[in-house]
């Protein structure tokens, strides 16, 4: 009677008899597939996440303090072979910004520095971490010795905090510069 059933449904040769599944069992074992793509759907989209996190951290200035230093030479450089003393300004921490005289400062920074950068030889920059009176501060220390294309050697030294619990103080709080005839400019 049960062999009955099963060759009447079944239209294959009737040497190999398969057995038919209950509704129930497919509908189990149809969930159990979408479980195991959905899973895998999920997984993937885990690890594109963990990736992209990843490649993003280690591409971010703000989390590379050798990439902060890189970045805030080159702005600087940027500003001083385009005379843009406005920018130089946005550079500045808050603090040292709003001092007053800050803009003959930065006149004065102007007006020394001649022509385009050829070359900035030597970069040391420190990088430290630092805890004063309870604020946290990652700071940096550029030392910089650049060439113009006017033949002018320029020393170049600037201090600042690239994170500060203080918001206001974050930028630079110290520039220098110096030619090598020993006039120099500071600023902060």
């Amino acid at each position: 009677m049960v062999v009955d059933a099963y060759l009447n449904l079944y239209e294959g040769p009737l040497d190999t008899v398969v057995p038919i599944e209950s509704e129930s069992e497919k509908n189990r074992k149809e969930k159990i597939m979408l479980l195991k793509r959905s899973f895998r759907k999920t997984a993937a989209v885990i690890i594109l996440l963990i990736i992209t996190a990843a490649v993003y951290s280690f591409f971010s200035a703000g989390s590379s303090p050798s990439l902060s230093a890189k970045r805030i030479k080159k702005d600087i450089i940027h500003c001083l072979d385009t005379d843009d003393a406005q920018g130089l300004k946005n550079m500045l921490s808050d603090n040292i910004s709003g001092n007053s005289g800050i803009d003959d400062q930065l006149n004065k920074v102007m007006e020394l520095y001649n022509g385009k950068c050829v070359s900035d030889d030597s970069i040391r920059t420190s990088i430290s971490d630092t805890d004063d009176n309870g604020d946290k501060h990652d700071s940096l220390y550029l030392d910089m010795n650049v060439k113009t294309d006017s033949g002018k050697h320029y020393d170049i030294y600037v201090n600042a905090y690239t994170y500060s619990s203080d918001p206001m103080q974050e930028g630079i709080y110290s520039f220098t510069i110096k030619d090598k005839d020993g006039t120099e400019y500071k600023i902060g």
